[in-house]
């Protein structure tokens, strides 16, 4: 593949892009494999986060956008709050909610097992997170899991 750059009409100087230089021009992606620490990633403010939520004095950090698109139970309580006021659940284990962030942020990929089920079947409920439902629907009609 030759790259062409003109100048007022004419051609100035052609580079070809071939296999030894082609790494500066490719982004190098994550690898994909690598699966995500939930804690890790939610326990840190990040750039974008602006929603602080407390379960039994510990606190994780998400986003307005990504709790009110998921959830319509999140989203009037979000509509509700003034800007710096934080969402606290004392009645929710931590460990319970960030199984359910996995299926609403999509960077994770989320696995549903023996020990989680419970609780994502009961948190999905609570605050009608659609995707879940539809998700257990399917597996439900599928027959393609043993849990559900």
């Amino acid at each position: 593949m030759n790259i062409k750059y003109k100048t007022s009409g004419n051609i100035k100087r052609t580079r070809s892009i071939t296999s030894d230089n082609i790494s500066k021009y490719i982004k190098i992606l994550p690898d994909v494999d690598k699966k995500i620490d939930v804690y890790d990633y939610f326990l840190h403010e990040r750039p974008f986060t602006n929603q602080k939520v407390i379960f039994n004095q510990q606190i994780i950090w998400c986003d307005k956008a990504s709790l009110s698109a998921a959830s319509p139970i999140l989203r009037e309580q979000l509509l509700k709050m003034s800007k710096d006021e934080s969402l606290i659940f004392n009645d929710i284990d931590l460990k319970d909610f960030l199984s359910m962030l996995e299926f609403i942020y999509p960077i994770f990929n989320p696995e549903i097992n023996e020990t989680n089920i419970s609780c994502l079947i009961e948190l999905s409920y609570r605050f009608q997170f659609g995707s879940i439902f539809t998700f257990f629907d399917y597996i439900k009609r599928k027959n393609l899991f043993r849990y559900a």
